[in-house]
Parts: C-alpha cells; structure tokens; sequence
C-alpha cells in the first residue's frame, strides 16, 4: 500500500466522512448502502438512527483509527523484514507481531464459527469490541414486508 493512503490527513478526512455518515444513518458508508444499521446489542429497541456516544466513538475508532494504526504497523514491519536477519529487539518485536497476528486471525476464525453457529450477534470482533450488531434498517424492513404482501 502506498503512502498516500495511509497518511494522517487521509485518516483526519476519513474520520470526518464516517462520522458524518455514522451520526445520521447509524452505519458506516458502506453498511447504509446495503441498508444496513448499527444498533447497540444491550440496550432498548429506539426508532432513531443514531448510536449512544459510546457505540459511535468505538465504531468511529474501529472503523478508521485501528486499520490505519494496522496499515502503519504493516509497513513497518514490512520496513524491518527488508533490512535482512534483526537482531535484538528488533527480533522480539517482529516475533511479538507475528504472535499477535497470528492471535487476531485465530480471534476473527473462532467469532465466525460462532456466528455462523448462531452464537455470536456479530460476524465481526471489532462491531463486538464497539457493543453494535449490524440490522436491517426499519425502512427497509417495512419496504420488504411490503414487496412480500404484494406476492
């Protein structure tokens, strides 16, 4: 990945674009556009969009602030496995980050089977870490209940 998409202000503007997006449909870009919603696993059933503060801040850093810290620790380690044999504490690290890889795919691998299973709200463990599930918006619901009436 290049630079240009990993810089701070593309992250600053990203931030801004999903907030915006995330405060007046409840659901980042992509998940409005499959009429999708966030809603926060505990709490009362509401009819507005928007999320609790807390949902929305650990959306908003799930969304942008942790794939760009990843892209940026990527790089460097990319960075550091280019220069040859590490030796030193440049080693562990690069050791520690293939064990917390390793870790997180494991993490995502065991919260898909238990999705998959049922047993799990979320098919993702960052919408989990923020405490939202992924619905159907509640006019989407009503259109497709309409569709189906027709029928």
């Amino acid at each position: 990945m290049n630079s240009v998409t990993v810089c701070p202000e593309f992250c600053i503007a990203r931030l801004r674009k999903y907030h915006l997006v995330l405060s007046n449909s409840g659901a980042s870009f992509s998940e409005a556009v499959y009429g999708l919603q966030r809603v926060p696993l505990h709490s009362v059933v509401s009819k507005l969009p928007r999320l609790p503060p807390r949902q929305e801040a650990v959306s908003l850093l799930c969304l942008c602030v942790v794939p760009y810290l990843r892209t940026k620790l990527e790089e460097r380690v990319t960075q550091c496995q280019l220069l040859g044999p590490s030796r030193g504490w440049v080693h562990v690290l690069l050791r520690l980050h293939s064990a917390s890889h390793f870790l997180w795919e494991a993490i995502v691998f065991g919260n898909y089977l238990y999705y998959m299973s049922g047993r799990a709200a979320s098919h993702s463990p960052l919408l989990r870490l923020a405490g939202v599930t992924l619905k159907y918006a509640v006019d989407q619901e009503q259109d497709l209940r309409f569709v189906l009436r027709l029928q």
